[in-house]
């Protein structure tokens, strides 16, 4: 098809006003420039009378890459990265969200070394770990490609891990990875709980070295063991074509040990051998004329080359026979297309259920909806042939007319089972004279327990539902705890696009993301839908044919077709359809915040990126307070259901909570909202570091000592910390001078009563009157506590700095006592030394204090635990504690643990200060490794955090004797937050 046609269609006028906000990243690479735009448009409603949009009409030939399969391949993974294919050429693009880096995919060789004989990927699957993705590559004129990737530690570093050459006889249509882990689900409370498995349990994680391929036929029962030799690919070439698989779905079911795959043919001409000249010639003729034109003696019934009328469904079982895989395909009943013939199938999507009793509900019909039962045939032979059959197939007999064989549905009541609904979508061109639209067909797939010893799979054709806009997306729905629930998400196209107005005058609204229960395929009122927004380009509007639902379904990725595209991939992301109570905002009903809070719960406890769930929580429209209460109530679930394991996902909810801060810090307009936003990520930062710091202590350690390996990367460890003491202690200093002003003022007044504070108009924070100048002075009042002060007033953070503190002085006693030492290791003590001594602090004398106010604060925490939690989360102590922080900190400067001369001053300051002489470049801060908390060496470009944005060179031999096994296995475990810059 031209696809030049594109060009012709209506474009929108430039007079336009927008309500949808939008904001796009273009990355600086030369990636056929993919482009990032986020949408916020929550909800599909207009607001009356605001405005008339214009309207832009889309023709056939818009939808044309639903027909043709030109879709391109889009995944959101498990790391927050949007794989796709590149618009132009055979490379798979890879986008990290919301960081927006890019990077690409190393070619495999044959890629490499002609590009140009390849075409952009068709097939992408990432596995639900995020350390596999394949990728295939359809070839022009030659063989295919496919190409397996595994990822290391670093999120955007990728290794081919195998490739091989597909005929063209044997593409590849669709891809799933076997997931080993079981989903998380949120109960109707709020409360997240563990799903059945979803799929084949497979025992062994990595059970092989290399790739093997195991081939089986789906349309006739075979099998297939590791070890046996590859039988050619199986073609169905009959009288009238060659039969290809087009599109196919692969289906999981909960507790299933085999999946169902659905298949989808078109046939094409068979390659007949055309008619040659005979070797004798006739003499009767004249030797002037020409020959006549032989043509190829081509089939008969032309019009059955078209796509096949039904649906092939075969069922494959997997097992593991000692080390061995082994397949089994057993095919079942295949399904009729009821719908007429100028209809084509553009999608095939499974969504699993959750078992339950056995019930088959009846709906009544609709204007719009019609439904049947339809008992499925005992076997394949037992459907009558028919025109459209399957070109090649023997012609089977149907039972007689009135006594089809039915399964003993009596016998199924009340028994538990799981469900697998096969979503069909099909697009209407109206003989390309009217508006298309789509229809979706609902076929419904269970275990026949009827027949304990065989349980096969039957189906039913459940429920037909016409929609008049156009399907491009169907997926399934999150995951619910309740078996009652089965739905799917829907990307719906109107056939008349809207014109934004305003700056967005060159963005279309044209179109709807909605959820649809499962099996009455209407739409879910319980969910609110989300307007789909795209761009209006050179040649005509991006339409989203491809979509993808981020890790936990809080976002939508969507991209335009190829065929639409020159060089430009441009992908978008909107908000997924969301709770009621959502969609409104009211942050003030407690029930969305425990909805908010499971679905952070669960990302947490996946261990996958939380960056499109924390995406609602750094919004500028969201309060703080909201963010506190939703961290606060995930801290509360985990310490309810730790099993005894007390702290064990606090330190994951502290790394999301700085991802948050951090996020607001860069995001917020006021200064007084921003310095607020970034002391609490420093402060988070601290304490997720001292934790990951003590375990890398712990795995050094042993009953002999310190490994002497790594006396370079613990000592810088112990610089680390001296710099957080330094800085914790300057501000407990600084309270104690402001608390003895106070206490001054209380006497010179004589009232006992310290003088009412003002409040600044410029921040909103309070100050104590000036008793000599009237004015405010420069420092707030003890009411406003500084966030460096978390670490001393909650059990957990207090225990990892008294942690660190003991490891630290146990560190330097280790060295000291070494007898013998080499060079490296005696430079190693002595440079520990000056870094201790040279701080102004005494830790033996701060092991006191803190080992002395440990249980008081473990006392004042169980008295009012949700205070607690919130003064954690938040990483700022609140203002009920200033009484209890003022006893400790009068006990830290009674025990005179603090130089205040070295302390607020360093020798650097007094060189720097003389005579204008500076040892270093003015206003220059040594960068840290992020990791390793050591001095980068510089000696390749860094890599940056996703997170907090840390920079980190770690994997250098960047000191002397670096070759501690436990710290390299440590350092390894935190790669895989990093990025390239």
């Amino acid at each position: 098809m031209n696809t030049e046609a594109n060009k012709t269609g209506p474009r929108p006028t430039p007079s336009s006003h927008s309500r949808n906000h939008s904001y796009s990243h273009t990355s600086p690479r030369s990636l056929g420039t993919v482009d990032v735009k986020l949408f916020s448009t929550q909800t599909a409603k207009t607001a009356k009378g605001k405005l008339k949009e214009e309207e832009n009409c889309f023709g056939w030939w818009d939808y044309a890459p639903l027909l043709e399969a030109h879709k391109p391949p889009l995944q959101w993974t498990s790391s927050s990265l949007i794989i796709t294919a590149h618009a132009t050429e055979p490379r798979v693009v890879c986008v990290h969200f919301p960081s927006n880096k890019h990077f690409t995919l190393p070619s495999a060789p044959s890629l490499a070394a002609s590009p140009t004989s390849y075409e952009p990927p068709t097939i992408l699957s990432a596995s639900a770990r995020d350390d596999w993705i394949f990728a295939y590559f359809p070839g022009i004129d030659i063989d295919g490609a496919g190409c397996l990737w595994n990822r290391s530690h670093p999120i955007d570093e990728w290794a081919i891990k195998d490739w091989r050459t597909f005929s063209r006889g044997d593409a590849v249509v669709a891809a799933r990875w076997l997931n080993p882990e079981r989903e998380w689900a949120s109960t109707d409370s709020g409360s997240p709980v563990k799903l059945p498995t979803l799929g084949p349990f497979i025992p062994l994680l990595n059970p092989i070295d290399q790739v093997k391929m195991l081939s089986v036929s789906l349309s006739r029962r075979s099998s297939s063991r590791e070890g046996q030799e590859r039988p050619p690919g199986e073609r169905v070439d009959g009288a009238r074509g060659l039969g290809r698989c087009v599109r196919a779905a692969i289906g999981f079911g909960y507790d299933e040990s085999s999946i169902l795959v659905a298949t989808h043919s078109s046939f094409v001409p068979s390659a007949a051998s055309e008619s040659t000249p005979s070797s004798t010639a006739d003499l009767t003729m004249s030797l002037s004329m020409n020959p006549p034109i032989l043509e190829p003696v081509v089939t008969s019934e032309w019009e059955t080359w078209r796509d096949e009328s039904i649906i092939e469904v075969c069922e494959v079982s997997i097992s593991i026979q000692g080390f061995l895989l082994s397949l089994v395909t057993t095919p079942l009943p295949y399904i009729r297309n009821s719908l007429q013939p100028n209809r084509s199938l553009t999608d095939l999507t499974f969504v699993p259920s959750l078992p339950s009793l056995f019930h088959m509900p009846a709906f009544p019909s609709t204007p719009t909806q019609t439904h049947r039962y339809v008992t499925p045939q005992s076997s394949p032979a037992s459907v009558h042939a028919h025109v459209s059959q399957s070109p090649g197939r023997a012609i089977h007999r149907s039972p007689a007319k009135g006594t089809p064989p039915k399964p003993a549905i009596e016998k199924m009541k009340g028994k538990p089972m799981s469900a697998l609904y096969l979503l069909c979508t099909t697009l209407d061109l109206g003989q390309y004279t009217e508006t298309p639209k789509s229809d979706v067909t609902l076929y419904i797939f269970w275990r026949n327990l009827a027949d304990l010893a065989v349980q096969t799979w039957v189906s039913t054709f459940h429920i037909h539902y016409a929609n008049l806009s156009i399907i491009v997306h169907t997926s399934p729905s999150q995951p619910s705890s309740s078996p009652q629930y089965a739905g799917a998400l829907l990307g719906v196209l109107d056939t008349k696009g809207q014109v934004l107005k305003g700056k967005e005058r060159h963005r279309l609204s044209v179109g709807r993301l909605q959820m649809i229960r499962l099996p009455e395929l209407q739409i879910d009122e319980n969910w609110d839908s989300t307007n789909i927004v795209c761009s209006v380009g050179s040649h005509g509007p991006e339409l989203p044919f491809s979509m993808a639902v981020s890790p936990n379904r809080t976002l939508v990725c969507a991209v335009p077709s190829s065929t639409s595209l020159a060089f430009t991939a441009s992908t978008s992301i909107y908000s997924h359809p969301s709770k009621v109570l959502h969609a409104a905002q009211d942050f003030g009903t407690s029930r969305a915040k425990k909805q908010l809070s499971a679905s952070l719960e669960m990302t947490i406890q996946r261990r996958i990126m939380p960056g499109d769930v924390v995406h609602l929580l750094t919004k500028q429209s969201t309060p703080i307070s909201v963010v506190e209460e939703v961290l606060a109530n995930v801290l509360s679930n985990f310490n309810a259901s730790n099993n005894g394991l007390t702290g064990m996902w606090t330190n994951e909810l502290l790394g999301t909570a700085v991802e948050i801060y951090h996020a607001r810090s860069l995001s917020s307009q006021k200064e007084s909202e921003k310095g607020d936003f970034l002391s609490r990520y420093q402060v988070g930062h601290e304490i997720c570091s001292l934790k990951a710091c003590n375990d890398v202590w712990e795995d050094t350690y042993d009953s002999k000592g310190y490994d002497i390996n790594a006396v370079w990367c613990l000592t810088s460890l112990c610089s680390y910390f001296i710099e957080i003491l330094e800085k914790l202690l300057k501000e407990c200093v600084e309270f104690a001078g402001d608390v003895s002003l106070l206490e001054s003022l209380k006497s010179a007044g004589g009232t006992g009563e310290a003088p009412q504070p003002l409040a600044s108009p410029k921040t909103g924070l309070k100050y104590d009157n000036n008793p000599f100048t009237g004015r405010p002075p420069l420092k707030p009042s003890p009411i406003d506590l500084n966030c460096s002060l978390t670490h001393l007033i909650h059990p957990y953070t207090l225990d990892n700095l008294y942690c660190f503190l003991q490891h630290v002085r146990r560190f330097r006693a280790y060295l000291g006592a070494i007898a013998k030492q080499d060079e490296h290791h005696q430079m190693a003590k002595e440079m520990l030394i000056d870094i201790v001594d040279s701080s102004g602090i005494d830790l033996e004398a701060l092991d006191r204090v803190l080992s002395d106010i440990r249980d008081e604060v473990k006392a004042n925490a169980e008295r009012d635990p949700d205070l607690a939690r919130r003064c954690l989360v938040s990483l700022k102590p609140p203002s009920q504690y200033a009484t209890l922080l003022q006893k400790f900190i009068v006990k830290i400067m009674q025990a005179q643990l603090v130089d205040k001369s070295r302390l607020f001053i360093k020798p650097d300051d007094l060189v720097d200060s003389i005579l204008g002489l500076s040892v270093g470049e003015a206003g220059t801060v040594p960068d840290s490794d992020v990791i390793s908390k050591g001095l980068r060496p510089r000696l390749k470009p860094p890599l940056s955090c996703v997170r907090c944005s840390g920079k980190s060179e770690i994997n250098n031999e960047a000191f002397p004797g670096h070759a501690s096994a436990p710290w390299l296995a440590w350092e390894r475990s935190w790669q895989t937050h990093l990025i390239d810059v």
